[in-house]
């Protein structure tokens, strides 16, 4: 599958190519669109009929190669959409990132099938603490959130009040991992707050998640999100 997205990346599409109607996009093969900011990957068999969720990745070093290939299985299996930031990296200011991040997503929102319902965000390590600021910050966008050894910023637990009520959340977790207890803990403060969680353990630390735990995880959402 690796190799697979690997040659993909030789054949990317222009980011112009995206002003084109969707239904030109609608095609046996996947689609991959880059630009300097994200790559965005369209799984095979995606109808201009149908809507389809998104998937928002995060990683602490902007590795949107790295995310789609973690979660390229589950994009083909259920169709999911996928957007993998480059910009985002632990360490820089999150909030003119995100606000970037998500007008982009807007703006693909009127060219691509996305279901508006179904927009999800995901990441690992200090791009989970990202996933976790788009919920918070975007509530009216981001129906659940997938964090993989990431925590929710003390910033955002003392906003209570405010947080977001009756979303989703998927806690990726490694027992030997750095953030393990501090997830625990994001858990129990988000399902005070009327949001249906998942956890799912693996071995493996602060890394990416091995394909089956992806693929356990969308499964519990597609269930959630209908």
């Amino acid at each position: 599958m690796k190799t697979c997205l690997a040659l993909l990346f030789f054949l990317l599409i222009p980011c112009s190519f995206i002003n084109f109607s969707y239904a030109e996009l609608t095609l046996e093969e996947p689609v991959v669109i880059d630009t300097a900011q994200y790559t965005m990957y369209i799984p095979a068999g995606i109808s201009d009929v149908k809507m389809y969720p998104l998937l928002i990745l995060l990683s602490p070093k902007g590795d949107a190669q790295a995310m789609i290939e973690t979660w390229i299985g589950v994009s083909e299996k259920y169709k999911w959409m996928i957007f993998a930031s480059k910009e985002f990296r632990t360490g820089v200011d999150m909030g003119p990132v995100l606000e970037r991040l998500m007008a982009e997503v807007a703006k693909l929102s009127t060219r691509f099938p996305i279901d508006q319902t179904r927009v999800m965000a995901s990441g690992l390590a200090g791009g989970g603490m990202g996933a976790h600021a788009l919920s918070f910050l975007y509530p009216k966008v981001i129906r659940a959130a997938v964090i993989n050894s990431g925590m929710i910023n003390d910033y955002f637990i003392r906003q209570k009040d405010m947080y977001p009520r009756n979303k989703l959340a998927v806690f990726l977790a490694d027992p030997s991992g750095p953030r393990y207890t501090e997830m625990g803990r994001d858990r129990k403060f988000l399902e005070g707050l009327g949001w249906k969680t998942k956890w799912i353990e693996f071995k493996g630390g602060n890394t990416y998640v091995p394909a089956s735990a992806c693929i356990e995880a969308a499964a519990w959402l597609n269930n959630q999100l209908r």
